[in-house]
């Protein structure tokens, strides 16, 4: 249906619309009778525009994506009339996905983008005057001045979540004028000018000096506020003595800050020199009405939003100078789409010579439907500055061009001139320019706007990746609050009696959680372990100079087999932990040669070899000891190793004893046996033949270092040095490994079983290990062999 134009005093009232990647000057729109008196007459919501007319119709308007005559071009303005069950409507408003209504006796209706049905929102026994609509939940204004919400998104609702209810929004005052929804933030203005916000606080778009989120209203520092508006992640307010404050995300300049480029905590003052009667915010775009009329705009321009006939975002306010002397009285803003209002048209183009200005502006030629009566009524109209209509010869520039895509076709002829007589080779000439200008604006219609369509695209990567930055950081500040309370817990609690309590609930539910705090590991690991063997700084700097100098004669002699004069027993195996150096966490820059760790590492290890000559060296120690000096100086590493070593489940393995080594793979077999009966059968089958060797081997001698990453060995390692039996967690820690990596293992060959045990592993998070670990019981049965398998091991 056509669209009219009249205001509530009979005047007519003009629509404009710029942006969505077509236009980036306004387009004037003959329109139907906007609800010129109502608080929200008209709303953007993705594509399509929904228009409040004075009769109470909701009309429909596909702003830029109607192509119906062919390839980059619009059909004309059609508008489809949107009728309510019962009632007029009275305001609309809308989100991404939904228009919500509100009808002249309050009733709230909401329907989806896509649909043409209403359905009502059930609000008892209170009259609805206003609503606004964020993401993923709606906030509603009665006529007593109290706000309401509902929705899924429980940290914006202003109060406690109360399953699928419509509620009162808790700590606001009973008189409040306005109200405004953000993408998950909302705003509330009280009768006195206080400003109330809550929600996220993403980019500081509540204002409150921080980005932390506010469940329940909070004031904003700011007095005399009259109006709020709220675009994806910003706020603009508009006081009482006209002046405008923005504040939150200020990337695209829509804050009109042109020295901040990130965001704005606190409200700032938008530089303006006159004053500001209107405000309004898209998604990433502001608008501004002054007492003159004049339309100003600043922010992203990616869709020709700001009607500057460009694409350039602005970072601070820029008057409209195509919009002068038009009287704008009203602005309301898309996401890539600004519709002002007007009462005033100066200086148009139209297709039709004889429909005068004079016509429009005082109502006459207008019939009792408000439709102009005119032989050729134009349905949109392009601005153009500086071209006289009166002249007999008028040169069409490349705006006038663009708009005659938008325009009617002029099938009409004027009876009062004389037929004009055309040669068939000017026919021929007219035609061929008629066709190649249409093919111009086709094209450069399309281009527009697939640049527009890039741009978009390329800023909603930017923007979820804002999002999925917004989120890790969010994470990681909880992550970091975790660790400090559990700092101070160890440090107040359990370390104050740690024999004691190592073992108690509240060390066991903070081992599982967060584990033991990297900063206290330094602490924590050796009082776990103990010095039983009472190593002190003088015994390891006596063995480590021992080292050294074995270390020299070996490379000085160049003897492959170590056959040193001053080695005793196994310490000759010092030559092969060079070697083995350069396979030990490959993949950390630490532990390579020429860093400081490389030969730490090296030292404590000969060390080692030099104190225990009946020992030596074995192949896999240096995960353990590269392990403990991540988080332990050189001393306390050695120290903590040589004790670790003791533990007679690792002794056996160091010392090859094959008997004690036997056992423990019967010992996991029977632990798989029962606790993953469906692993064990599918390991132990003649197809694949997996044994334990395969692979406990080399997981008990590193303590699973070799095959977790470092986050998650460290966890493990909390609980093997922490928990008062070792023997049994190590067990259970090498069953939780193989839950897993279950699912990944089941069904597959030999080859692949083995390829996720030695390489997929690293894969698993401590948040899964955890958690598989807190669901492993080892029966009392096992747990009475593994002690007495331990009691037998001489150490």
């Amino acid at each position: 249906m056509p669209f009219d134009g009249c205001g509530d005093d009979g005047a007519p009232v003009f629509l404009w619309v710029c942006g969505g990647g077509f236009v980036s000057t306004p387009i004037l729109i003959q329109g139907h009778d906007v609800a010129a008196r109502s608080r929200q007459p008209i709303v953007c919501v993705g594509n399509r525009a929904y228009i409040a007319t004075q009769s109470g119709q909701l009309l429909r308007w596909n702003i830029y994506a109607e192509s119906k005559d062919g390839p980059g071009s619009l059909s004309h303005a059609q508008f489809e009339t949107l009728s309510l069950q019962h009632g007029r409507v009275s305001a609309v408003t809308g989100s991404r996905r939904n228009v919500v209504v509100v009808d002249d006796i309050g009733m709230v209706w909401s329907m989806g983008r896509d649909q043409d049905a209403f359905v009502q929102i059930p609000i008892k026994a209170t009259r609805i005057v206003r609503v606004a609509c964020g993401a993923r939940f709606v906030i509603a204004l009665s006529d007593h001045g109290t706000v309401l919400s509902w929705g899924d998104a429980t940290d914006c609702l202003g109060r406690q979540p109360t399953s699928n209810k419509v509620d009162v929004v808790v700590n606001l005052p009973d008189n409040v004028v306005a109200i405004a929804c953000g993408w998950a933030h909302a705003c509330a203005v009280s009768a006195k000018g206080r400003l109330f916000v809550w929600g996220e606080n993403r980019q500081g778009c509540l204002g409150t000096g921080d980005n932390n989120d506010r469940v329940l209203p909070v004031e904003v520092d700011l007095d005399n506020v009259t109006a709020v508006a709220c675009g994806y992640q910003h706020t603009m307010c508009l006081t009482k003595s006209g002046k405008t404050f923005a504040w939150g995300c200020n990337m695209h300049g829509q804050c009109g800050d042109p020295s901040v480029s990130t965001a704005l905590v606190m409200p700032h003052e938008v530089p303006m020199s006159r004053t500001v009667i209107d405000i309004a915010c898209g998604a990433f775009h502001s608008a501004l009405i002054t007492t003159d009329g004049d339309l100003f705009m600043f922010g992203l321009n990616n869709g020709g939003q700001l009607g500057l006939g460009d694409y350039d975002l602005r970072r601070q306010p820029v008057r409209i100078d195509s919009m002068l002397e038009k009287n704008v009285h009203a602005v309301f803003c898309g996401g890539l789409t600004t519709i002002a209002l007007t009462q005033n048209l100066i200086g148009f183009s139209c297709s039709d010579d004889h429909f005068s200005l004079a016509h429009i502006e005082t109502g006459s030629g207008w019939d009792q439907l408000g439709v102009v009566s005119s032989p050729q009524p134009p349905v949109m109209y392009q601005e153009i500055d500086g071209v006289d209509d009166s002249s007999p010869v008028r040169v069409a520039s490349a705006a006038e061009q663009i708009s005659n895509v938008f325009r009617l076709d002029d099938t009409s002829t004027s009876g009062a001139s004389e037929p004009i007589r055309v040669s068939s080779d000017d026919q021929r000439y007219r035609r061929e320019l008629h066709r190649m200008t249409q093919v111009y604006r086709e094209k450069l219609l399309k281009d527009t706007h697939r640049q527009a369509v890039q741009q978009w695209q390329a800023n909603s990567v930017i923007m979820e990746a804002d999002r999925e930055r917004e989120r890790q950081l969010h994470l990681s500040q909880l992550r970091a609050a975790a660790v400090e309370a559990s700092v101070k817990t160890w440090m107040n609690d359990i370390l104050r009696d740690f024999n004691k309590r190592r073992d108690g609930r509240k060390a066991l539910d903070l081992l599982y959680k967060t584990g033991i705090p990297p900063r206290l590991r330094s602490i924590v690991w050796p009082r776990a372990i103990s010095n039983s063997l009472l190593i002190n700084t003088e015994l390891f700097s006596v063995f480590s100079a021992r080292a050294k100098r074995i270390h020299m004669e070996i490379l000085a002699k160049g003897e492959q087999n170590g056959s040193a004069a001053l080695a005793v027993g196994r310490e000759n195996t010092i030559y092969y932990i060079e070697v083995d150096l350069q396979r030990t966490f490959p993949s950390l820059a630490f532990f390579r040669r020429g860093q400081p760790l490389h030969s730490e590492l090296r030292n404590l290890l000969q060390t080692y070899c030099c104190y225990r000559p009946d020992v030596g060296y074995v192949q896999g120690m240096s995960y353990l000891a590269g392990g403990l000096l991540l988080y332990l100086d050189p001393y306390t590493a050695f120290s903590t190793f040589a004790n670790l070593l003791t533990m007679p489940l690792l002794h056996s393995f160091v010392r090859m004893d094959s008997e004690a080594m036997s056992a423990h793979y019967a010992i996991h077999a029977c632990l798989l046996q029962g606790l993953l009966p469906r692993l064990h059968a599918h390991l132990f089958s003649e197809e694949v033949a997996i044994s334990p060797q395969l692979y406990i081997l080399e997981w008990f001698m590193t303590l699973f270092s070799k095959r977790l990453n470092l986050i998650t060995s460290a966890r493990s390692w909390d609980l093997i040095f922490t928990l008062p039996a070792p023997h049994v967690t190590i067990h259970r820690t090498a069953v939780a490994i193989l839950a897993c990596v279950q699912d990944r293992l089941v069904g597959q060959p030999f080859d692949d079983c083995m390829n996720v045990l030695n390489n997929e592993t690293k894969a698993i998070s401590a948040h899964e290990l955890m958690s598989a670990m807190s669901g492993i019981r080892v029966p009392p049965s096992i747990v009475t062999e593994l002690d007495n398998l331990n009691n037998q091991i001489d150490r």
